[in-house]
C-alpha cells in the first residue's frame, strides 16, 4: 500500500505537473521573449546613437579641414 501511494505522489505528481506546464510555458517564454526584444532595441538605438555622433564628427573634421585648406589658400 505504502509504495501504491509513493508511486501516486511521485509520478502522478510529475504528470500533473508537466500538464500545467504545457499551459504556463508558453507565457513564460513570451515575457522572457520580450525582456529580450527590449534589450536588442535599446542595444540598438545606442548603437544608432553611436554611429550618428561618429559621422557627426567626421563631418565636422571634413568641414574644418576644408576650412583650413581655404584659409591656407589665401596667404
Amino acid at each position: 500500500m505504502t509504495f501504491l501511494v509513493c508511486f501516486w505522489i511521485t509520478f502522478g505528481g510529475v504528470g500533473i505537473l508537466a500538464f500545467i506546464d504545457l499551459f504556463l510555458i508558453p507565457s513564460k517564454v513570451n515575457s522572457h521573449n520580450l525582456l529580450l526584444a527590449h534589450e536588442i532595441d535599446r542595444i540598438e538605438k545606442r548603437e544608432k546613437e553611436e554611429s550618428h555622433a561618429r559621422d557627426m564628427a567626421m563631418l565636422s573634421a571634413i568641414a574644418n579641414n576644408s576650412q583650413q585648406n581655404s584659409i591656407q589658400k589665401t596667404e
